[in-house]
């Protein structure tokens, strides 16, 4: 019920009620069955893609190590990424953020990449382009506003210099899955 909840609370950027909901019933287990199912449809979308694209269909071979450049890519942001903004975070600004609840925020910003990834099996590059740009502008809102109400709270003079780190960890993501993927 709560996974639910905190889903659907993710598909809007601007919700104050996720932070709450998580601040008391923050999780691993949303965040990590989202990033395995972005892994799986990177894997399979990105190979459609690439046979959509391809001159050459009847000799088409499938990309196998989409698999684990994705599990590298998306774990490694997905779970790398809030950890290295908890270590700045606390040993540099000496802002006390905790840890679960940094991965729940940035897991379950993820959320929107599932139909946007969806879409990105549209043969035209320019669409997934597009969708892709879509997912870095919600997921940059999304966690902007939701650590923005953390940073706010707890080191209001350090929140530019997080939410600049934030927005080029995003930037970086989008620019693997556009170039690497599709």
């Amino acid at each position: 019920r709560f996974l639910k909840l905190k889903l659907k609370g993710a598909m809007i950027p601007f919700n104050k009620s996720f932070y709450q909901s998580i601040e008391i019933n923050a999780d691993l287990y949303g965040p990590f069955w989202i990033f395995t199912t972005i892994i799986f449809l990177i894997a399979l979308i990105g190979n459609i893609s690439s046979y959509f694209h391809a001159e050459d269909k009847k000799n088409f071979e499938y990309e196998y190590n989409h698999v684990p450049h994705a599990v590298f890519i998306i774990y490694g942001f997905g779970f790398g990424a809030p950890f290295i903004l908890w270590i700045i975070s606390r040993f540099v600004f000496r802002i006390d953020i905790d840890l679960l609840t940094n991965t729940c925020i940035y897991g379950y910003s993820y959320t929107i990449l599932v139909p946007i990834l969806l879409i990105c099996i549209i043969p035209y590059k320019i669409i997934s382009t597009l969708a892709l740009l879509y997912f870095l502008i919600h997921n940059c809102t999304f966690l902007f506003y939701n650590m923005y109400l953390i940073i706010q709270q707890k080191a209001p003079k350090s929140k530019y210099f997080v939410l600049g780190l934030l927005g080029g960890t995003q930037f970086t993501l989008f620019l693997l899955l556009k170039f690497y993927f599709f």
